[in-house]
């Protein structure tokens, strides 16, 4: 019979290990926030982060907040008399602490000058880019129209001046879209980063003390079928207007077309980049003897493919497909390689190759061969995006990326010498021969005509010398017969 004291000790240390066991693993750690406002005493404030409202209060000074690492946005909304901050995005890390200032400004008591002129002074994407432009066919008025990507900022600077050309500070600014299917375009105060997630429409746009201020458009995904990339059938038309007080109004507008597409992809890898993204690759140089095997097509040859893929869904672009086309560029290089001739849909000539579904290939021209490596090419790929709107057809060059390609290899001399000319010795056999001139012919080794250590020698060196201007590395070949073979 067991003793009760002992089965309770017995079963307290079960449960002791498997509570041991089955500890839970340690919460992931935060960062903290620190917003803190200048200017005001508080303000309402709105936390956006991947594509969510995180946190959305009125702030007395300053507030702390913990949240998961990640990218998030920052937005004081609108208070009577001031000029709020621009939405501000900021990354925030486990472990530490991120500071954001939001700075309130007192707008201008004063009136400010009528304003005569709103001028665009550019249109660029969230890194600075300019976006594409053409003047629109137009007889009656003047008229930009660019091309952009959806659910990506586009950031417009507009400056307003005064009948003398001086600039307007402190003039009351709005910007409106006109769609085809409704509100699908955001339009942000200030040049906004990164992901904007729910904010709305905004008001309340003054000039600067130079006379410009500046926006964000913010075009979402519309809803089209799959098979139709733009985000309508006809351009966003964006008006800014100044309102002046002594009830005038200045207009300016410029159209934009959204594509809902992605980056560009190299080979399958992401450019991450509008424009501007480079590449560079290596490829052993094959030949056959010394210059390039032309008994295997593709021996030499480097591939460049560039593919696209829709947002919403994600999924490939098939090409080719009418409102886009590929130009590769031969920046460098012209005179050592070439495009494949049948790879080129259209227009190919020495530098240039037009192509319809993102796939060419180069390789180096007929005539070289070890001697003339490295042989170096660089290869521009842009993307075109075409519309026929109104009588004429429209061509922006949306999307681009570089890329180097490099053959290399090397190759050897060899050179021998010997420090004598002579390696054998002929002469007549006196023993057996005496009064003959037989010739006979001493053996190098073990002949008993020559003496014990007489043996005539000769040394031969033999020079191998890298000519080209990469290593040369020692061949794994012939391997070593692996046991389970019969060699």
């Amino acid at each position: 019979m067991r003793s009760p004291r002992l089965f309770g000790l017995v079963a307290g240390l079960a449960l002791l290990l498997v509570s041991c066991g089955q500890q839970s693993p340690p919460a992931p750690q935060k960062g903290t926030l620190d917003i803190a406002l200048q200017g005001v005493s508080q303000a309402s404030i709105q936390v956006v982060g991947s594509g969510k409202t995180i946190f959305e209060d009125t702030i007395a000074a300053a507030k702390s907040i913990t949240l998961e690492p990640g990218t998030y946005t920052i937005d004081g909304q609108p208070l009577a008399g001031y000029e709020d901050p621009s939405p501000a995005a900021l990354s925030l890390k486990a472990g530490e602490t991120t500071k954001m200032v939001l700075v309130y400004q007192k707008q201008q008591a004063t009136n400010p000058a009528v304003v005569a002129k709103l001028e665009l002074l550019s249109v660029k994407d969230a890194v600075g880019a300019a976006l594409p432009g053409a003047d629109e066919h137009n007889d009656n008025k003047v008229v930009k129209l660019y091309a952009s990507q959806t659910e990506e900022p586009v950031c417009v600077s507009v400056r307003a001046t005064d009948a003398a050309g001086a600039p307007v500070a402190g003039a009351p600014i709005v910007v409106g879209t006109s769609e085809v299917f409704g509100d699908h375009i955001a339009i942000i105060r200030g040049c906004a980063q990164g992901q904007l997630g729910t904010m709305a429409f905004r008001d309340n746009l003054f000039t600067g003390e130079d006379g410009t201020v500046v926006f964000t458009l913010f075009a979402t995904y519309g809803g089209s079928p799959a098979d139709k990339l733009l985000l309508m059938d006809q351009p966003a038309k964006i008006v800014v207007a100044a309102e002046n007080a002594n009830n005038t109004a200045v207009l300016s507008e410029f159209k934009v077309f959204f594509y809902n597409i992605s980056h560009l992809y190299y080979n399958k890898q992401a450019t991450k980049a509008r424009i501007g993204a480079t590449f560079a690759e290596t490829n052993l140089f094959k030949p056959l003897n010394n210059f390039i095997d032309r008994g295997d097509a593709e021996a030499n040859e480097f591939a460049i493919a560039a593919s696209l893929f829709t947002k919403q869904p994600q999924q490939a672009v098939k090409l080719p497909y009418p409102l886009f086309e590929f130009k590769y560029e031969l920046l460098a290089g012209s005179d050592k390689v070439e495009f494949v001739r049948d790879t080129c849909d259209d227009g190919m000539n020495a530098t240039v190759c037009t192509d319809y579904d993102g796939y060419v290939r180069i390789e180096p021209k007929a005539g070289l061969g070890l001697k003339d490596l490295p042989i170096q090419a660089t290869v521009k790929v842009t993307l075109y995006v075409r519309y026929e709107y109104g009588n004429a057809l429209y061509v922006w060059p949306l999307k681009d990326f570089t890329v180097t390609k490099k053959w290399i290899g090397t190759y050897l001399s060899i050179s021998k010498s010997v420090d004598h000319h002579v390696l054998t010795w002929a002469a007549p056999n006196p023993s057996e021969y005496p009064n003959k001139a037989k010739e006979y012919t001493l053996e190098a080794a073990n002949d008993p005509a020559i003496a014990a250590n007489g043996v005539f020698t000769a040394t031969m060196t033999v020079k191998v010398r890298n000519e080209g201007n990469e290593p040369a590395y020692k061949s794994p070949w012939p391997m070593p017969c692996p046991p389970s073979w019969a060699c």
